[in-house]
């Protein structure tokens, strides 16, 4: 209907405003249309409604005007179905109708690939490595609990298993005499294996030394 986009979304865009108007005014909404990776749009919404002042119990002021086609249609039946659903809940729904996952050979092949510079710093290399662990984590749904401990649990068990696959890629990726002396070590934590690689590339003699 002509022109009611532009009338919905009024209402809604004034009430979140009125919390931060001058972020706003900066800053436009991000907006989905069920195309593009939606862990994506999700952290710029997120991004966007800090920097707009906006807490997550007021998200239902602007979320209507945050879809377009596809996912607004798929969000108008949610909402309808639902509408004191909560944000976390809405974005396991999100990930669960709109994402498009790298395949499991797609995700060993990026991140096998990683491999340490001949003159990077490995605690850049570190970093490189965490931030595409980060990627591939913000992809996976992890199961929900319905107690705080249970929430612990399974955030627990799923930093267990990230700092394991860490220190594999981490080590796998590693200059070879580098990677010789950390395994020496038989060092078993993610910190212990930084320390160590950033120790044995310290000592390790210079290329155009005498």
């Amino acid at each position: 209907m002509p022109g009611g986009s532009n009338q919905q979304e009024q209402p809604a865009v004034a009430a979140a405003a009125a919390a931060a108007p001058n972020a706003l005014l900066r800053q436009p909404m991000p907006t989905f249309s069920g195309d593009g990776s939606v862990t994506k749009w999700i952290r710029s919404f997120e991004r966007w409604a800090t920097t707009a002042g906006l807490s997550a119990d007021r998200y239902p002021n602007v979320l209507e005007n945050a879809f377009t086609g596809d996912a607004a249609r798929w969000y108008e039946v949610r909402d309808t179905e639902n509408p004191d659903r909560d944000w976390d809940e809405l974005k396991d729904l999100l990930k669960s109708r709109f994402h498009t996952p790298m395949t499991a050979a797609e995700t060993n092949r990026m991140l096998l690939s990683l491999r340490q510079g001949p003159n990077e710093n490995p605690r850049v290399f570190a970093d490189k490595v965490e931030a595409a662990l980060r990627s591939c984590r913000d992809e996976i749904t992890l199961p929900r609990a319905n107690t705080d401990a249970g929430r612990e649990n399974v955030q627990r068990s799923a930093d267990a298993v990230f700092e394991f696959f860490g220190r594999m890629i981490f080590v796998q990726g590693l200059q070879e005499s580098v990677k010789k002396e950390v395994c020496n070590r038989g060092v078993t934590s993610w910190k212990d294996c930084i320390q160590a690689a950033s120790d044995a590339q310290s000592y390790k003699p210079s290329s155009t030394g005498g």
